[in-house]
């Protein structure tokens, strides 16, 4: 891992994340058994965002990915890591249970952070992660790039998780204060300490309110 990105340090002068395009969870046995799936190992996708490698490779909702380029995967924290050292531009081979057969497709990984505008970032506190929205998105949702982030996943039992924060809802703003790119997030939580009340300005479908 080291070596890794210390060689994108020398090449890019930056590290560059690669980025898929799915929201995820770690398959439970449970899960496992209910989708057919032998493998008791792997993540369950929730949510293939448009427009994005995943989608493009034929990813759906459903999947369960099992493996990355014959590597084993064992839970979302091992695949999001994966999946962030591969780098921009490299191609994977992902192996999924869909139903009760295993397939195998390609994906050409995008860049994440400061070249493709498709960011990831968790937030401990409140324990959220979120994502900007690329200019694609943000016209099929309707709103101008950098007006809003996108939650991709919410941690249980966190701050997030106990106001009713969903995968997939649009922050418009925090303490009254618009939110749309990074760096307003982080001049907003700059602002903040530990335990402070937070107030969340949301979009779900039709419905924007507070919580």
């Amino acid at each position: 891992m080291a070596t890794r990105i210390k060689d994108q340090l020398i090449e890019y002068g930056e590290v560059i994340v690669g980025y898929l395009g799915i929201s995820y969870q770690t398959l439970t046995a449970d899960m496992a058994d209910a989708l057919g799936v032998r493998s008791k190992t792997g993540v369950l996708i929730n949510t293939v965002h448009p427009d994005s490698p995943a989608e493009r490779a034929g990813l759906l909702r459903g999947d369960v990915i099992v493996a990355m380029d014959g590597g084993e995967i064992e839970n979302e924290d091992d695949f999001r890591k994966r999946i962030g050292l591969a780098g921009s531009e490299k191609r994977i081979r992902i192996d999924i249970w869909r139903g009760s057969k295993e397939r195998t497709v390609k994906a050409t990984l995008e860049a994440s952070e400061t070249t493709a505008g498709l960011i990831s970032s968790r937030n401990e506190l409140l324990g959220w992660e979120l994502q900007e929205m690329s200019n694609n998105l943000a016209r099929r949702l309707g709103y101008r790039p950098g007006s809003a982030l996108i939650v991709t996943d919410v941690v249980a039992g966190k701050a997030a998780a106990r106001s009713g924060l969903q995968r997939l809802d649009l922050v418009l703003e925090i303490n009254t204060q618009p939110v749309g790119t990074f760096d307003d997030l982080k001049d907003i939580l700059a602002e903040m300490d530990p335990g402070d009340d937070v107030l969340v300005l949301i979009r779900r479908g039709r419905r924007t309110f507070y919580t």
